[in-house]
């Protein structure tokens, strides 16, 4: 691992409340949107019975260049998750692994149509294209999940991905 990378990573850990997963510092972003009561933990709009989940990991190279190539994709996506405009969208958290080498995201949406329309959007689109070169693995899933077994943790999407047969550590 680089010095550059071991100096962010500390730099990372202790600028930032950190929680653990399997054993390993990773940060967690609160869950939060613009469909998402953060106060009371749960979808703004009571009437809904179901949602489609969705989550990723992403395994990035262990290449200062990598996070650096991340940060830079990530940005115009969040803008776009924030921006209040994506018809759908719930809610959405990140986790970042201590040595910056993986990232999850789990989502929230109305429909499996909404969740593909920002898969498919010129922000994520391009985030893909960029990442290909400098991620080593990745997977995504997506299901469908009850109100009542609300709110998404990064337990139940890691079960999830788990599943897949993939790692997700």
């Amino acid at each position: 691992m680089s010095t550059h990378r071991i100096i962010t990573a500390v730099l990372f850990l202790v600028v930032t409340a950190c929680a653990m997963q399997e054993g390993k510092p990773v940060l967690d972003n609160p869950f939060d949107g613009p469909g998402w009561d953060r106060e009371h933990n749960r979808p703004k709009d009571p009437s809904r019975t179901t949602f489609v989940a969705a989550a990723t990991h992403l395994v990035v190279k262990d290449d200062p260049e990598a996070h650096r190539h991340f940060l830079e994709v990530f940005s115009p996506i969040r803008e776009k998750l924030e921006s209040g405009d994506l018809p759908g969208f719930v809610g959405y958290g990140t986790r970042t692994a201590g040595d910056l080498h993986e990232d999850w995201t789990i989502s929230l949406w109305e429909s499996e149509e909404a969740m593909y329309n920002f898969v498919t959007s010129d922000e994520h689109m391009r985030a893909i294209e960029t990442m290909g070169p400098w991620s080593e693995d990745g997977v995504v899933i997506h299901w469908e999940i009850r109100a009542q077994d609300l709110p998404l943790t990064y337990e139940m999407a890691l079960e999830k991905l788990r599943n897949t047969g993939r790692d997700v550590y």
